[in-house]
């Protein structure tokens, strides 16, 4: 395992000095390296079976090849199918934040204060409810909040996650790397109408008091008859 942890940065710098080493060719001389390369992995492939590739193999040629569109890996001679390129960089960002999302301390995490906050007011004004009323009202809870995410080339963009408390089912309607006030509110919209697609009733949406939040973001969830519940700083719900 170690020896392959060091063979992903070897793949790394050594592909770095091809491209430096590609630099002062011409495009004629490229364009024949290029015949020549495909040309012979032609010939390996007609005298080799199916070559076995290690996850370092498989996040270089993810990251080198994530970039182009799917009719343009169709056209090139790879070893694996375009599809395949695709679900090796899913793969691998998936891998990468599992790890990052693991807790850092066994256990159940905390109720988040907000929650915490919202319950205790649904006890105030229906003091007739139990606890398992009290329980019963988490589907009708919605919380959504901001976090970020890197691409293999270190693009970074901006996800608006929602998560239904009752199922714990996460929605995610899209990602951009600037998270305007008209993007933000268009988001809340898909999620407003994909709850009423899938039958869900919301009446409380909790969130923090990021400034990336319009005002008409607010106003939309209230036309939905969805009441918009703040924490008391700009935190992470």
């Amino acid at each position: 395992m170690f020896l392959m942890l060091l063979r992903l940065p070897y793949l790394a710098l050594s592909s770095v000095f091809t491209l430096i080493r590609l630099w002062p060719l011409s495009e004629k001389d490229k364009d024949a390296e290029i015949l020549v390369l495909r040309h012979q992995l032609a010939v390996l492939q007609r005298q080799a079976g199916k070559p076995t590739l290690t996850w370092p193999d498989r996040a270089v040629l993810a990251a080198l090849l994530h970039q182009l569109p799917r009719w343009k890996l169709r056209r090139l001679h790879l070893l694996v199918s375009p599809d395949t390129v695709l679900r090796w960089h899913r793969d691998l960002l998936r891998r990468r934040h599992a790890q990052e999302s693991r807790p850092k301390r066994p256990g159940r995490a905390r109720t988040v204060r907000s929650i915490r906050a919202l319950v205790l007011r649904l006890v105030d004004e229906n003091p007739g409810w139990g606890y398992r009323r009290v329980h019963s009202q988490a589907q009708a809870i919605v919380a959504i909040d901001f976090f970020e995410t890197r691409t293999l080339t270190g693009a970074r963009l901006t996800v608006l996650a929602a998560i239904e408390h009752a199922t714990r089912r996460i929605r995610i309607h899209g990602a951009t790397a600037r998270p305007t006030a008209q993007w933000v509110t268009q988001v809340g919209r898909n999620l407003a109408m994909d709850l009423q697609d899938s039958g869900v009733r919301v009446k409380y949406l909790i969130r923090d008091r990021d400034a990336r939040y319009p005002a008409a973001l607010d106003a939309l969830l209230a036309h939905e008859g969805i009441e918009t519940v703040k924490t008391g700083s700009a935190c992470h719900a």
